[in-house]
């Protein structure tokens, strides 16, 4: 574990997460002016973060000079899961972000094997990834709706499991199923 000069540390701009939740950082920032920084980020040898940005940020906003790292090699591939594990097990990505990640995952996961969309490659991609299959089957469904759809999911912080609930609306009451989720009406 080194100690960095925080303001030595750069994000990483291809990072899955594009929307950081402010109020997270602020609180995060209290906690470690009373405990400090209980776990290390990684960062890369250009001090470019692999995972961790919520921390550094909330120990930026704490007053912190330097900060614990881990010091990793890591390839754009492996970097790009591990930052979506991360953020999947911290729940620190709204679900247009994770559903975008995971659909980034999957295109890139086993490109020599013709059969990685079919239920046996989405059970081994999720096994993989360290989710369940309807984890990544709900945001799948999200990430193939219309922007406003996904729009209202991030504005209203719906539940990600309302879209499992999509295919079993009858398609004459669809329409309205869905203008009443962008209009606010159908809540958590």
């Amino acid at each position: 574990i080194l100690q960095v000069p925080i303001n030595k540390i750069m994000p990483d701009k291809n990072q899955p997460r594009q929307h950081l939740d402010l109020e997270r950082i602020s609180n995060i920032a209290n906690s470690i002016k009373t405990e400090g920084l209980i776990n290390p980020i990684e960062i890369d040898k250009d001090y470019v973060i692999v995972t961790g940005e919520i921390r550094w940020r909330a120990c930026k906003e704490a007053g912190l000079k330097t900060i614990s790292c881990r010091m990793i090699e890591i390839s754009d591939k492996d970097r790009f899961r591990r930052q979506v594990i991360e953020n999947i097990h911290h729940n620190t990505m709204n679900a247009i972000d994770t559903a975008r990640a995971l659909d980034r995952l999957l295109q890139s996961f086993d490109k020599g094997t013709k059969n990685s969309h079919n239920d046996s490659g989405i059970r081994k991609f999720c096994k993989w990834l360290g989710v369940s299959t309807s984890f990544f089957l709900d945001y799948q469904r999200l990430f193939r709706e219309t922007s406003e759809i996904q729009e209202a999911f991030i504005k209203l912080d719906l539940p990600i499991s309302l879209v499992r609930y999509f295919p079993k609306v009858p398609k004459q009451f669809l329409s309205k199923v869905r203008k009443k989720i962008i209009s606010g009406e159908i809540r958590k």
